[in-house]
Formats: structure tokens, C-alpha cells, sequence
């Protein structure tokens, strides 16, 4: 399972909020992918804010960068209706190493 959250590093009023959101989704068992800079597909001409993603997955300790873009194309597609090609997606796999640890 993959969860989308606000960055925590972000300097904003709800820092707060997110740092405890992420505390909440950690102690459920998520952990975040390393040097991972998410962008979410909003659809309007609004500035996307600072994401991070998290994953659900009780034996996973890392993420395979090919694994992880099948994994943003099918969110890309399914859950917001863009493309996977969209340049979001080639824009977060700019170098990015082979694998990503969950931390």
C-alpha cells in the first residue's frame, strides 16, 4: 500500500500536523522511501506541494527504481486519469539510484 503525505520538511503553519502525520503512519508500520521527492498529479495550474510516499508492506526493506515507477504509473493512471508518460513521473526518476531504501 502506498500512502501520499504532505512533507513534513516543508516550512508551512501545518508542519506540525504533518510531522505527527507521518509519526502516525510510521508507527502503523509505513516506512518512507529514502531520497524520494513525490510529485502528486494534481490536475490545475496550482504549484504542487512538497509530498513524500510512504509504503505499507511488512517485509520490504527497499524498492527497485523499476518497481517503484510501475508503481507511480498505475497511480498516475487509475487514481488521477493522467497519462504514464506524464513528465512528473520521468521528472521524479532523474537520478535516482537502482534501489531505495524504506526508512
Amino acid at each position: 500500500m502506498l500512502v501520499e503525505i504532505d512533507s513534513p520538511q516543508q516550512k508551512s503553519q501545518e508542519q506540525e500536523i504533518r510531522k505527527r502525520r507521518e509519526q502516525f503512519y510510521k508507527k502503523l508500520g509505513c516506512r518512507k522511501i529514502d531520497q524520494f521527492d513525490y510529485l502528486l498529479a494534481i490536475k490545475n495550474e496550482q504549484t504542487a506541494p512538497l509530498m513524500k510516499l510512504l509504503v505499507y508492506h511488512t517485509k520490504m526493506q527497499n524498492v527497485l527504481k523499476p518497481q517503484l515507477r510501475g508503481w507511480l504509473e498505475d497511480v498516475y493512471t487509475l487514481v488521477y486519469g493522467c497519462s504514464k508518460d506524464d513528465e512528473r513521473i520521468a521528472k521524479m526518476f532523474l537520478n535516482l539510484p537502482q534501489t531505495l531504501n524504506l526508512i
